[in-house]
C-alpha cells in the first residue's frame, strides 16, 4: 500500500468539509428567501454578506480538488481501477439502503420501495455516477499522461479547457455535474504531478491563492453594486459553477497543498480521518432526506451571527458521519466485504500494460515507474 501523503490527505479533509459549508448555503440559506439577500446599508445585512460571500467562494472548489486528488494519485496507473469502483459502489448502496429504508419506516409518504431500487441501480448522486465513470476511463487517461511529453501535454490541456471552460462553449461538450468536467481535472492534476510548475509560482504559491481568492470576491461585489445601483437590488451571494471561474481557485489551492509538505504529530491523525470522506458525502447527501436536514438546520430566526452558525453545524456533521463511517467500516470489515471486494476485483479482467513505462518529459527520454 502506497504511504499516504499528509499535505494531499488534509486537502482532502478540507475539501470535504468545504463541500459541506456549500451545501449548508446552497441547499440552507439560499434556498429561504430571508436569507438569499442583504442590505448592505445595514450592520447585520452587510456583516453577513462580507462574511458569507467569501466563504461562499471558497466552498465551490471542494469538488474540484476531490477529484484532482484522485487524478494525481493514479494518474501513473493505466489499469482498471475495478477495487475502486466495487468499492465506491458498494458504499453508496449501503448508504442508500441503511437510510433509505430508515426513511421509509418513519415516512412512507416520501419514500417508496420503488424509490429505493432506482437509486440503488441508477445512482442517485451525480458525484459518484461521474465519479464511476471517471475511474472507469482512468486507464486510458494514464496512458496519455504518462506518454506525453509537455508541450503535447499543454494542447492536450488546452483544448480540454476551451471545451470545458463554461464561458466559452457553455455547456455544449460539459458541464460541472459531467465526465467530461472530471476528465480534465484529472489531467490537470496528472500534469502537476508530472511537470514542474514555474518557480515564482512556487516561491508565492500562498499569495496565488489569497490574489485569485481576493479577485473573486471583488468580481461578486463588484456585480451586486452594478445591480444595486441600476435596479436598487439587494446584495446577493454570488459564484460560478465548478467549471467556471472556481476552477483557477480549485487549481491554485491544490498547488499549495500538493507542493506543502506537512510532517508532524497531527501526520497520523489525518491519514486515519482522510478515507471517511467520502461516507461523509454520501451521509449527508442522501438523496432521501437531505432536502430536509437541512431545512431543519437552517434556524428561523440566527441567534448568532451566521457564519458562527454554519462552521459550528458543519463541524458537527463532519464529525458525526465522520462516526457513522467508522462503524459502517468496523460492519464491513466483520463481514469480510473488503476482502470479497479485493477477491472480486482480481478476477476481473485488466490491461497487461508493464509497471516500467518510457514517458517524455521537458522533451528528454526518463524512466517512470509505478508507485507501489
Amino acid at each position: 500500500m502506497a504511504k499516504r501523503e499528509t499535505n494531499i490527505e488534509l486537502l482532502r479533509i478540507l475539501s470535504m468539509f468545504l463541500i459541506i459549508v456549500g451545501h449548508y448555503i446552497y441547499w440552507g440559506m439560499k434556498n429561504l428567501s430571508s436569507y438569499g439577500s442583504y442590505d448592505i446599508t445595514q450592520l447585520s445585512g452587510g456583516g453577513t454578506y462580507f462574511t458569507m460571500e467569501p466563504l461562499w467562494i471558497i466552498s465551490c472548489i471542494g469538488v474540484n480538488c476531490f477529484v484532482m486528488i484522485t487524478g494525481y494519485f493514479i494518474c501513473d496507473k493505466p489499469r482498471f481501477r475495478w477495487k475502486g469502483i466495487l468499492r465506491t459502489w458498494t458504499e453508496t448502496a449501503f448508504y442508500i439502503l441503511l437510510i433509505g429504508g430508515l426513511t421509509r419506516l418513519y415516512r412512507p409518504d416520501i419514500v417508496s420501495l420503488k424509490d429505493i431500487a432506482i437509486y440503488l441501480f441508477n445512482n442517485g448522486y451525480w458525484f459518484v455516477t461521474c465519479y464511476i465513470g471517471l475511474l472507469a476511463v482512468a486507464p486510458l487517461l494514464s496512458l496519455i499522461v504518462t506518454r506525453l511529453n509537455k508541450r503535447d501535454y499543454l494542447l492536450v490541456l488546452l483544448v480540454l479547457f476551451i471545451m470545458n471552460f463554461q464561458y466559452l462553449y457553455g455547456r455544449t461538450f460539459a458541464g460541472d455535474h459531467s465526465l467530461g468536467w472530471f476528465t480534465f481535472l484529472f489531467m490537470v492534476a496528472g500534469y502537476i504531478r508530472r511537470f514542474p510548475l514555474p518557480n515564482f509560482w512556487m516561491k508565492h504559491k500562498g499569495f496565488t491563492v489569497l490574489l485569485i481568492w481576493g479577485a473573486l470576491f471583488i468580481l461578486a461585489s463588484c456585480y451586486n453594486l452594478i445591480k444595486w445601483k441600476m435596479m436598487h437590488a439587494k446584495f446577493e451571494l454570488v459564484s460560478s459553477a465548478n467549471d467556471g471561474m472556481m476552477f483557477f481557485l480549485s487549481v491554485a489551492v491544490f498547488v499549495f497543498f500538493a507542493y506543502t509538505k506537512m510532517e508532524g504529530k497531527c501526520a497520523k491523525m489525518i491519514a486515519k480521518i482522510a478515507p471517511y470522506m467520502f461516507g461523509i458525502y454520501l451521509i449527508h447527501m442522501n438523496p432521501f432526506c437531505f432536502k430536509q436536514m437541512w431545512m431543519l438546520i437552517i434556524p428561523d430566526h440566527y441567534t448568532m451571527p451566521i457564519i458562527v452558525h454554519c462552521m459550528l453545524w458543519c463541524i458537527a456533521i463532519l464529525i458525526g458521519c465522520a462516526i457513522i463511517d467508522f462503524i459502517r467500516t468496523l460492519l464491513f470489515n466483520f463481514c469480510r466485504i473488503p476482502k470479497f471486494i479485493e477477491w472480486l476485483a482480481s478476477k476481473l479482467p485488466n490491461l497487461h500494460i508493464n509497471d516500467k513505462l518510457i514517458v517524455y518529459s521537458n522533451d528528454s527520454t526518463e524512466e517512470y515507474r509505478d508507485r507501489p
